[in-house]
């Protein structure tokens, strides 16, 4: 049983964490950094998780215009809306109104952004979607024939990175060298050998990459911000080392960091219907994991 001062105390906490949340909320709301929108329109971009509890989850994020990213091509943030919203937006994707990397969220009067995220007008029901410039619908994911993957092997300005050699993950995940239960030789089982993943570009004409599929980056962001943060600095960082945005002449690419310090819970999580999948931890190496991300972001 539960003494009258230990419920006391839970109630307080309790209380306090509502107040909490809605002080941030507030904040966000608030903020000085929240402006409104130059351009009309983001793009709407999925975010499956593969979480450790074994219970996946889609959060909704959007690639900000570079005129309301500070010139930065490609920046993504979150989409911030009530639970109510929330579930609209997934009743859409659900009924393929919304379709993951094609549709465009319309910003109308009362929106903000910054690079915390799109705030949605609090009392907004209903939401405008348009199709990207150039999009009729959703791209076909490529099924046979060679598909290049550059892996990114994440050291962060602090110094945090997987241990394993370059060599080592290249092995993990393409068999380079002795492993011959990875994602390559899944996919070919997958497809009836119909898809070849390579490691990198098949001519190796990325020289760049230090080993086969595999470069090592620094980044100037700590793991310890949140996923945008990290993952803004991070593609950032590879354009600048390669020469070109992202993906470029890759399929897809993985980002490979050392753990999860802020929203965790998860092993892996992709951007649907995109280019790129993100791995936590020793996550990486394993098959399953690999094949979640590589799936979902098809």
């Amino acid at each position: 049983m539960i003494s009258v001062s230990s419920r006391h105390a839970l109630a307080l906490l309790v209380v306090n964490g509502i107040i909490s949340l809605f002080s941030s909320a507030h904040t966000l709301r608030t903020s000085k950094r929240m402006r409104t929108p130059s351009a009309q329109e983001c793009t709407i971009v999925v975010r499956s998780d593969l979480r450790l509890d074994d219970v996946d989850s889609d959060t909704f994020e959007c690639i900000l215009d570079p005129s309301d990213a500070n010139g930065i091509e490609g920046m993504s943030v979150p989409i911030r809306v009530t639970d109510e919203q929330s579930e609209v937006m997934k009743q859409r994707l659900a009924n393929g109104e919304l379709v993951s990397n094609v549709s465009t969220l319309t910003m109308n009067a009362g929106f903000k952004v910054s690079d915390e995220g799109v705030l949605v007008p609090i009392d907004m029901e209903n939401f405008e979607f348009g199709t990207r410039e150039g999009e009729n619908g959703r791209r076909l994911a490529t099924v046979t024939g060679l598909k290049p993957i550059l892996v990114v092997k994440v050291r962060d300005s602090e110094g945090r990175a997987r241990s394993e050699s370059l060599s080592q993950i290249s092995d993990d995940i393409f068999g380079s060298f002795e492993d011959s239960m990875t994602l390559k030789s899944q996919m070919s089982a997958c497809s009836f050998g119909q898809l070849q993943i390579t490691p990198g570009l098949p001519d190796g004409s990325d020289t760049s990459v230090e080993s086969p599929g595999v470069i090592d980056i620094t980044i100037g962001a700590s793991l310890s911000n949140d996923r945008g943060t990290i993952r803004n600095a991070i593609k950032t960082a590879v354009e600048g080392q390669l020469g070109h945005t992202l993906p470029g002449p890759y399929q897809h690419v993985m980002y490979v960091l050392e753990g999860c310090y802020q929203d965790c819970g998860w092993a892996a999580y992709a951007a649907v219907n995109s280019w790129l999948s993100v791995y936590q931890g020793v996550h990486y190496k394993f098959v399953g994991v690999q094949m979640h991300g590589k799936f979902k972001a098809m």
